[in-house]
């Protein structure tokens, strides 16, 4: 199974993460989740945010995906796929990956 998909990928999610997110995704700081919560429950908070740009702003979520440092060979590996709400999903998956990795780095220079 591809990288992206892989569930859980990180032990735990860094403190960090949804300030990050909410970098990337101001418009979803109105339903904003705790701190501590699971890499589930901020893919499900994500998911319908991430439909709405490829659908309606595909122009932005590029952009967004650029800004985000997310693979792009990744990006082309999962949109080749036939099944549109997975490519949703395995998307979605890739940009919280990619923006918990970023966290756990950002952590240790402060920490550091």
């Amino acid at each position: 199974m591809s990288q992206e998909l892989q569930k859980n990928r990180y032990p735990s999610i860094p403190k960090s993460t949804i300030a990050l997110l909410l970098i990337y995704f101001p418009q979803l700081a109105i339903s904003q989740p705790k701190e501590s919560c699971s890499q589930e429950k901020l893919l499900n908070w994500l998911l319908p945010e991430v439909k709405r740009l490829m659908i309606h702003a595909s122009d932005q979520f590029s952009q967004l995906l650029y800004r985000i440092d997310v693979s792009e060979e990744q990006v082309v590996e999962i949109l080749h796929r036939a099944d549109i709400q997975k490519k949703d999903e395995a998307l979605t998956r890739l940009i919280l990956n990619r923006v918990i990795q970023k966290a756990y780095i950002r952590d240790s220079y402060t920490q550091g």
